[in-house]
C-alpha cells in the first residue's frame, strides 16, 4: 500500500544512505558545494515537504528534516511550476548536482507523460525520480486531524502575598482572603489589538474549516482542505509575526505607560527583554488511529485501540451535530428577536449580518455536514428555504414579511430547543497519561 511513509522512505534512502553515490558524504569538504536538487511542482509542495518532514523527524529521527538540510546547504528546493515536464528531463544535468524529482501523478493523459519523464530521469546517473501514487503529494497526509498550538504572552500577574496584604489594609481585610492581580501591558493599544486580531482570525479560520474532536487542541479536517488550510495558516502566521514586530517597536512605550499606571507595583523583572517569539502559532497533523505495527505486536491491544478510536469518532460526530445545532439556534434566535416586536414604537434595528451570517452557516454546513442527523438536515433546509432570496432591506421595509419570517423562525427555534435539550452532556476525552 502506498502511503506517506513510502514517500519518506524514498527520500530518506536517497538522502541518507552512506553508500549511495548521490549523497554527499558530510566528511568530504568539496561535496558540500554540491547540494541535492529537489524538484517539485510548486511552492505548496515545498512547504508541505518541509513541514511534514519536520513533524515526522520529531517522531522518528531516522527520517530527515528537509529544512535542516536546507540550512546546512545539502539540499536546494526547485519548483517547475506545473505544465509540461519534458524539458526538465535534462535541464539540470549540466550542473552536475545530484537530483531528486518528485512529481504528482495527476490524471491521464498527463499521468502517462509524467511517467515517461520519470523513466528518462531514472536512466540518468546521479538522479532519482518518483511519481506519487496519488494525484497530489498532500494526499499522503492523514486526512482526519489537525492540531493548532498557540504560544501567547500572559499580560496579567498575581500580586505577591506582601502586595495583597498591603492592598487589603485599606479595606480592613486579611490579605490571604483577597485575590488580586496586575495588568502588565495595555491590551487596548492599537499594536496589541492588531496582534489579538490575527489570533482571532486564525482560530476562526481553523474552527470554520474543521469539525470538533473529543481531544483538546485537535479538530478533524477533510483531506481535500489540507493544502488550502496549510497555505492560509502560513499566511496568518506571517501576519502574526509582522504584527508582533510592530508591537515590539512600541514595547518601550507600553512599559513606560505600565510604570506610570502601576506605580510601586511595577516590577521590571515582570517584563521580558523583547516580545519577539513570545507570540507564535504551530500546527501539525497527528494520527488519531492506532499504528499498524501494533497489529503485529499485539492484535488484542490493536483491537482495543481500534474500539477506542471508533468511540472517539462517534463522539466527534455527536459533537459536530451539537455544534451545528447550537450555532443555528443562536443565529435563528437572534434574527427572530430582531424581527419581532418594536423598540420605542419602531421596528427593531438589525444589521445585514443577521441574514448574512445564516448564509455563511449554510455554506459551511453543506461542506462539513456528516449527514448523521436527519432532523438537523431538515431544519437547516427549512431555514434555508425561508430566507432564500430575502434581502435585509426587504425585511426592514415590509412589516408583513417581518411578521411572517419571525413566526416561521419561532417555530424552527422551538424544534432546535428540543434538540439541544435532548443532547447529553459531552465529555472531552484526554489522552492517556
Amino acid at each position: 500500500m502506498k502511503t506517506r511513509a513510502g514517500v519518506w522512505a524514498r527520500l530518506r534512502a536517497f538522502l541518507l544512505r552512506r553508500n549511495d553515490p548521490l549523497v554527499p558524504d558530510t566528511t568530504i569538504g568539496p561535496d558540500r558545494s554540491r547540494p541535492v536538487l529537489v524538484n517539485v511542482e510548486g511552492a505548496n509542495d515545498i512547504e508541505f515537504l518541509r513541514r511534514t518532514s519536520a513533524i515526522l523527524h520529531r517522531a522518528d529521527n531516522s527520517i530527515v528534516d528537509l529544512a535542516e538540510l536546507e540550512q546546512r546547504r545539502r539540499l536546494v528546493f526547485l519548483s517547475f511550476g506545473g505544465g509540461d515536464l519534458r524539458s526538465w528531463a535534462f535541464r539540470l544535468a549540466a550542473l552536475g548536482h545530484p537530483e531528486f524529482h518528485l512529481y504528482d501523478r495527476e490524471t491521464p493523459p498527463t499521468s502517462e507523460l509524467r511517467r515517461q519523464v520519470v523513466e528518462v530521469l531514472n536512466f540518468r546517473g546521479n538522479c532519482r525520480a518518483f511519481l506519487t501514487g496519488k494525484r497530489a503529494v498532500e494526499n499522503y497526509l492523514h486526512p482526519d486531524a489537525v492540531r493548532v498550538s498557540l504560544s501567547w504572552l500572559g499580560v496579567r500577574k498575581t500580586l505577591t502575598p506582601e502586595q495583597k496584604a498591603q492592598a487589603a489594609e485599606s479595606f480592613g481585610a486579611e490579605g490571604e482572603f483577597l485575590s488580586a492581580g496586575k495588568k502588565l501591558l495595555d491590551t487596548r493599544h492599537p499594536a496589541f489589538k492588531a496582534v489579538t486580531s490575527v489570533r482571532t482570525r486564525l482560530l476562526s479560520f481553523w474552527k470554520g474549516i474543521t469539525l470538533p474532536y473529543p481531544e483538546s487542541g485537535i479538530r478533524l479536517i477533510r483531506q481535500a482542505d489540507i493544502a488550502s488550510f496549510d497555505v492560509q495558516m502560513t499566511t496568518l502566521k506571517a501576519e502574526l509575526d509582522e504584527a508582533v514586530e510592530r508591537l515590539d517597536a512600541h514595547y518601550a512605550e507600553l512599559k513606560s505607560a505600565a510604570r506610570a499606571r502601576l506605580g510601586t507595583l511595577y516590577n521590571p523583572a515582570d517584563y521580558p527583554q523583547s516580545l519577539r517569539r513570545l507570540f507564535s502559532v504551530e500546527w501539525d497533523y497527528p494520527s488519531v488511529e492506532p499504528p499498524n505495527y501494533l497489529q503485529q505486536l499485539s492484535p488484542e491491544l490493536f483491537a482495543q485501540e481500534q474500539a477506542r478510536v471508533a468511540a472517539r469518532f462517534d463522539e466527534a460526530v455527536r459533537l459536530a451535530e451539537e455544534a451545528f445545532t447550537s450555532e443555528l439556534s443562536k443565529l435563528v434566535s437572534h434574527l427572530a428577536e430582531r424581527l419581532s416586536g418594536t423598540e420605542d414604537g419602531k421596528p427593531k434595528i438589525f444589521r445585514d449580518s443577521a441574514v448574512g451570517n445564516l448564509a455563511e452557516f449554510f455554506d459551511r454546513f453543506r461542506t462539513l455536514n456528516v449527514r448523521s442527523s436527519q432532523d438537523l438536515d431538515d431544519l437547516v433546509d427549512r431555514v434555508q428555504r425561508l430566507v432564500r432570496g430575502v434581502e435585509p432591506q426587504e425585511l426592514r421595509s415590509s412589516e408583513s414579511l417581518r411578521e411572517h419570517m419571525a413566526t416561521q423562525l419561532a417555530g424552527v427555534q422551538s424544534v432546535l430547543d428540543g434538540l439541544l435539550v435532548d443532547r447529553p452532556r459531552r465529555n472531552i476525552l484526554r489522552s492517556p497519561k
